[in-house]
């Protein structure tokens, strides 16, 4: 301990000096006066470096939230294009397939309507 009182600041060793003169009275008071400036310190230290972190969190949520919101937002447009696209396609396949059986209906028709000839094996 003695080693420790050498390595002291002049202040502390003032500071010290004078608390000695004091009544236990005084002595009290100010031990504790220094007790709850000490705990105020910290807990005011602690609060400033919680709320530091938490506004880094809530800062990079923030970010990742509007990132997501704009992934999800270009995956919206993109399948809204794509599913235009296959709705493109399938009218197209549609206006195909009817044109190709109106098509064959036409043949159909075309070929019911033509008027078989009576041949002579027919006749007898």
């Amino acid at each position: 301990m003695t080693e420790d009182k050498k390595n002291r600041s002049k202040e502390y060793s003032s500071t010290r000096e004078a608390f000695d003169d004091l009544k236990i009275e005084e002595k009290a008071f100010f031990l504790l006066e220094s007790t709850a400036k000490a705990v105020i310190d910290s807990v005011q230290e602690a609060v400033e470096t919680l709320s530091g972190a938490m506004n880094d969190a809530f800062t990079s949520a923030k970010e990742e939230i509007k990132k997501k919101k704009a992934k999800d937002s270009s995956e919206k447009n993109g399948e809204a294009s794509s599913d235009d696209a296959s709705s493109k396609q399938a009218s197209s396949k549609e206006a195909q397939k009817s044109a190709g059986s109106a098509k064959t209906k036409t043949k159909k028709s075309a070929a019911k309507k033509t008027v078989k000839k009576a041949s002579p094996s027919d006749e007898k």
